[in-house]
């Protein structure tokens, strides 16, 4: 099957701006057919592929947020976990155009987000203990964990206790019931492991990993970034007044920067859908204002 081209459209101008550094141009004004739908979209952003790999290096997705306080903010984040493996690779500013409306937004490579299980083994230290012990159990100690994944997976799964048909679906008995395997041949077999009490479960199963679970290397190594100097985007503090109006904070503004006092760093927020793969790292994907932990919130996660 043919690849996608590669991108899927392209700056019309680039040009320097003082706080933002390089920006590129992306004007749909003209366009026949408006400006492109989004692939994706989260809380704060709306995502587009761009025609772009995952894991390539040298090819960008396009994330775009309403202003471009949040979008920098965003990006600066981004590019500091990126030097430390917790993110992908960022390229540079998007200013999006459609007439006298613009978005802003940053160039982004894509992460690999389809393997839920993958995410939570690369994520703690928890669950890379029980693939070791698989892997010295299978004779495959001396391999990649992408070239033993589909093993793994197989001989970490929970339905190891059930009977399948020759459909691959879990046998059911007359009544509905779940027909398990013998009790002799769990026993028998060393994926499966009896419980005191009584039951049966896979002996390396690693789905009750979450990636802020404690013991999670990707949250570790993102509370050791420290934002001081980084742009200002604590939109906790935008606030009703009461009269329906927001108290203006002057520090929300393109190029104040978090300060020392704040101890703002990263880490909060971490659920299954903000992570990825990365070439063989887990990382996270949303850098949004909500990733931030400060002296100015709850730090009750530290």
């Amino acid at each position: 099957m043919a690849k996608n081209a590669y991108p899927s459209f392209s700056p019309v101008s680039t040009y320097k701006h003082p706080v933002m550094g390089k920006v590129e141009v992306y004007d749909f004004t003209d366009a026949k057919r408006g400006a492109p739908m989004s692939d994706g979209n989260g809380v704060q952003t709306d995502f587009f592929r761009n025609g772009a790999e995952v894991n390539n290096p040298k090819q960008y997705g396009i994330k775009l947020f309403s202003t471009s306080i949040e979008a920098f903010a965003a990006f600066q984040r981004q590019r500091l976990a990126a030097k430390i493996k917790a993110a992908p690779p960022v390229g540079c500013m998007v200013q999006w155009k459609v007439g006298r409306w613009s978005r802003w937004g940053y160039k982004t490579c894509i992460a690999d987000t389809s393997s839920y299980l993958m995410v939570n083994l690369l994520c703690h230290t928890g669950a890379m203990a029980k693939y070791i012990e698989w892997a010295r159990w299978a004779g495959v100690a001396d391999k990649s964990v992408q070239d033993n994944w589909e093993q793994f997976k197989a001989d970490s799964d929970h339905s190891l206790i059930w009977q399948r048909d020759e459909k691959g679906d879990i046998r059911r008995g007359k009544r509905g019931e779940w027909l398990v395997r013998s009790k002799a041949e769990l026993r028998a077999d060393k994926r499966i492991v009896e419980h005191a009490g009584g039951g049966f479960s896979a002996r390396f199963a690693i789905d009750n990993f979450e990636p802020e679970a404690k013991g999670s290397i990707l949250l570790k190594k993102l509370k050791s970034v420290n934002l001081t100097g980084t742009q200002y985007d604590n939109l906790w503090e935008i606030h009703d007044d009461g009269n329906f109006t927001f108290e203006r904070d002057p520090r929300l503004e393109l190029g104040s920067n978090w300060i020392k006092s704040d101890r703002a760093t990263m880490g909060n927020d971490l659920h299954t859908g903000n992570v990825g793969v990365w070439r063989g790292h887990a990382v996270c994907i949303d850098f949004g204002f909500h990733c931030v932990l400060s002296n100015l919130m709850d730090r009750s996660i530290f």
